[in-house]
Formats: C-alpha cells, structure tokens, sequence
C-alpha cells in the first residue's frame, strides 16, 4: 500500500514539473494584432536577401530585373526558390515574449545559428517550441515566435537555391579558355550563355578535374537601379572544373561547390562529343 502511495507521489510530481516546463515554454505575451508581419518590407518591394549559416559562407542575392546570386559567387538562382523564402514576409507573429536575462540561450538564439537579412530587415532563428511547434526567432532586441517554413532550406547548400542554367539570362559570353575538345564559335559563346544542366548536385572535395574550362562573360544590358544593393557586373570570368566528358559533360564550380550534369544533345552546342 505504501509503494502505490509513492508511485502516486512520484508520479504526481512528474506531472507538476511538466506542466512548470511547458508553462515556462510557452510564450508569455500575445500579439494584441494577430495579422502582424515580422517584416515591414512588401514582397514586391525586395531586392536584398543574405543568409548567413554558422561556420558557411553567407549567400546573397540581388534583384534587378532578375534575381542573381552574387555571393560566394555570381551564379543564376531558383525564382522558384527564392518566392518560397520570401514566404516568411507574410507569416504573422504569434507571439512576443517578455524577455528574460536568459531567453537567448535558451531558446537557442544565442548561437547565430542562421540569420537572414530582407533589404536591411535582419532576423535570427532559434529553436522550435516543442508545444506550439512555432520558432522563436530575434529581430532587434526582441524575440517572437512565427509559423515557418523556409528554416530547412535556408540551412541547404547553396546547390538548391540554383537554376540549371550555368549562367545568368543577362550575361553573354565574350570569351573561352578551354581544352581544344571545347569550340570556340561565336555560336558556341552563345550555346554557353543558354547552356541548361539536366542535374545540378553538391561538389565534393574529392573529384577529379580533366580540366578548366574559363569563360569571360559580360552584362548584354545596362542597369540603371543604383539604390538597391546592386553591384555593377560589367565584365567578371567564371571558372568551371572538368570532372567528366563521357557518358555526359559534367562540369563543377568550386567557388560554389556545384556541379553540373549536361546530356550529350546540349554539350555538343560547346563540346566535340563523340
């Protein structure tokens, strides 16, 4: 009889320190308007994003008339993509907590694990609530909990936020450097600025280059948006590594770690296949 009154006692202890823990991780204050945005910046009106992962690279894109990644190098990105992160512009606040000396470490905040900056709109993400399932992210000085859903790509390599094509639509080539197996035609400087990858996938360390191919490529158009973060790329070379020419054309990027997969009926545009 006395064993079962403990296991009561016991048990009701449990029960009493998991509701301490959950009313503690539960946020303490409520958004008095449901509807408000973490960002005031409009979707339409976004010219600027920059993540930033721990112990990563940041990447950052720009908009002109087009989005293009121009760090940790200048490649053609995902409009697809990039409309999913920007999703997070109209996720509203869940709630704002009253913050305490400890919240940063606690709910993971202090780490800097992943920021993102939208135009000059800086957040940092923290850990997921384990009873709302919402994230606790810090804008400024203070912390909120959002619905999202861009976390794990924003935590993805740099080979997922990509298009296939190996350059930007607003870059033409003026100039190859490359084994004697690649032309070197104005038709192939063109074939290059429109040249699609049919599988683009992450770059490990350990491959074997055949080869470089360099291309020099330029702006085929002014741009005229001077406020908006946009650097001006009139003439810049891109470098790819060789990694393989038979069955397909595969071809890498080390400043991106990405490599691309092109079948025979788009290399023999640029490449002698045999």
């Amino acid at each position: 009889m006395k064993k079962q009154v403990w296991l009561n006692v016991f048990l009701l202890m449990v029960i009493v320190l998991l509701i301490g823990v959950l009313i503690y991780l539960k946020p303490s204050m409520d958004v008095t308007d449901q509807q408000q945005g973490l960002f005031k910046t409009a979707i339409q009106d976004v010219k600027y994003i920059r993540i930033e992962r721990q112990g990563q690279p940041a990447m950052v894109l720009v908009k002109a008339k087009q989005w293009v990644l121009i760090k940790p190098a200048l490649a053609p990105v995902n409009h697809e993509q990039v409309r999913h992160l920007l999703t997070i512009i109209n996720e509203p606040i869940q709630h704002q907590l009253v913050r305490k000396k400890d919240d940063l470490k606690i709910f993971k905040l202090d780490a800097e694990r992943i920021k993102l900056t939208i135009n000059d709109e800086k957040i940092t993400f923290g850990m997921i609530n384990p009873v709302t399932h919402n994230r606790y992210v810090l804008k400024n000085t203070n912390i909120y909990t959002i619905k999202e859903i861009v976390y794990g790509a924003l935590g993805s390599s740099v080979t997922h936020l990509l298009q296939h094509h190996l350059l930007p639509k607003s870059m033409r080539v003026t100039q190859i450097e490359a084994p004697s197996m690649f032309y070197q035609t104005k038709q192939a400087r063109d074939s290059w600025s429109i040249l699609e990858a049919t599988n683009i996938a992450d770059y490990s360390a350990d491959e074997t280059i055949l080869g470089i191919v360099s291309l020099t490529i330029q702006k085929s158009e002014s741009n005229n948006e001077q406020n908006n973060k946009v650097p001006e790329l009139i003439t810049t070379t891109l470098v790819f590594d060789i990694l393989a020419i038979k069955p397909t054309l595969i071809l890498g990027r080390a400043d991106l770690k990405v490599k691309y997969t092109i079948d025979k009926m788009a290399a023999k545009q640029v490449f002698i296949v045999e």
